[in-house]
């Protein structure tokens, strides 16, 4: 009579390469999971520090009038006669973005495109964009002063 109670490696290598193909599929899985989660954050940190900036911004301009804005290099001016020294920069540097003598680091994974901003001016208002990459993606910030 045979003993019949236990495996063969045939049965054995086959479990185990079955267990393993699944194992493969899970850990991509974790992989693309995690990646995108971390776009994600990366994301909030950006909306955080946009908020952050364009409200410090928004609190000087709104109760400022007939404001002109002017650019020299990677700075820009705000004019008002109604500021005392009558102006506010927001100065571009490598990574950070400098308002009113307060550096805003930009997040990780952040940058300024090669055109970091422009100016469109129109009669009664002007836009300033800012050009900033956020996980390889495009993105603009933009500040609108009315006069």
């Amino acid at each position: 009579m045979k003993n019949n109670k236990g495996f063969t490696l045939v049965e054995v290598v086959v479990s185990f390469s079955l267990i393993m193909v699944v194992m493969v599929y899970l850990i991509k899985t974790v992989v693309v999971v995690s990646s995108e989660e971390t776009d994600l954050v990366i994301e909030q940190q950006y909306s955080v520090y946009q908020s952050t900036l364009l409200e410090k911004i928004y609190s000087d301009i709104s109760v400022a009038a007939d404001m002109t804005v002017s650019s020299n290099g990677n700075t820009i001016t705000i004019t008002s006669k109604e500021w005392v020294p009558n102006n506010k920069t927001i100065s571009l540097d490598n990574n950070s973005i400098t308002y009113d003598n307060t550096i805003y680091e930009l997040p990780d994974n952040c940058e300024f495109k090669s055109t970091k901003y422009s100016i469109v001016q129109q009669e009664n208002y002007y836009i300033i964009k800012i050009n900033i990459k956020v996980n390889d993606k495009d993105k603009i910030m933009k500040i609108i002063i009315q006069n």
